[in-house]
């Protein structure tokens, strides 16, 4: 017993916690719980986007979305097409290097040489 008063009583005392800084601006969005009132910000904006009495959702469709679309709809439209295109070219080309690998591998096939196009505008055949 009087080791144990002894041991806490000399014993220093343990170093102060830091106070925060509220000063500093939050540097990310990790910090954004920290900001006042946050959860409940978060709570009404949601339930005015969901809640289909407010219908906050349409009203944000309608004002901003949908207008942007309609005037941008030829530019997603062609960025659609080039990039269904990309991606067919290059699963193609793929699937031709797999099946290639393949028959190197497994059916010990010498790969075919391919004739590519050049890239001139000569494009004919010689045969």
């Amino acid at each position: 017993m009087v080791h144990f008063l002894l041991v806490t009583t000399l014993r220093p005392p343990p170093p102060p916690t830091p106070t925060p800084n509220f000063t500093k601006a939050p540097s990310n969005l990790a910090s954004l719980p920290r900001f006042p009132f946050y959860a409940y910000l978060r709570l009404f904006l949601l339930s005015y986007l969901v809640l289909p009495q407010a219908q906050g959702a349409r009203l944000l469709y309608q004002s901003y979305i949908q207008p942007f679309i309609a005037q941008h709809e030829a530019d997603i439209d062609i960025f659609i097409s080039h990039a269904r295109n990309r991606a067919r070219a290059i699963g193609l080309h793929y699937l031709k290097r797999a099946m290639d690998f393949l028959k190197e591998n497994l059916l010990g096939l010498q790969p075919i040489a391919q004739a590519f196009p050049s890239t001139s505008g000569d494009r004919s055949e010689s045969g």
